[in-house]
């Protein structure tokens, strides 16, 4: 069952962090993915997101994804996922 990020208390302090604290989390979850729970790497990668820390592209790597799923799937957990121009939008999908 995939977990929401939503106004739950972990979602709150996944958004607040600092950014160099989001890219620490980045680094650790890009070493550790693969023994941290499916759950908690998708609210992290979700929070590192939004924070910044992380494109779409390796957000959607990190949870092996294709880039529109992952697009996909932050919007419907409330992420802005297309506030930026079409060809940074563009350079995104070619790295993917």
């Amino acid at each position: 069952m995939m977990v929401p990020f939503g106004p739950g208390p972990a979602s709150r302090i996944l958004r607040s962090v600092s950014p160099a604290a989001a890219t620490e989390l980045t680094q650790y979850l890009e070493r550790e993915r693969g023994r941290i729970p499916r759950s908690v790497l998708e609210a992290c990668v979700l929070g590192a997101f939004q924070q910044g820390a992380l494109s779409r592209g390796r957000a959607a790597k990190l949870l092996d994804m294709p880039l529109h799923e992952f697009l996909t799937f932050a919007s419907a957990r409330g992420v802005a996922v297309l506030d930026v121009p079409l060809d940074e939008l563009d350079a995104d999908f070619e790295r993917a």
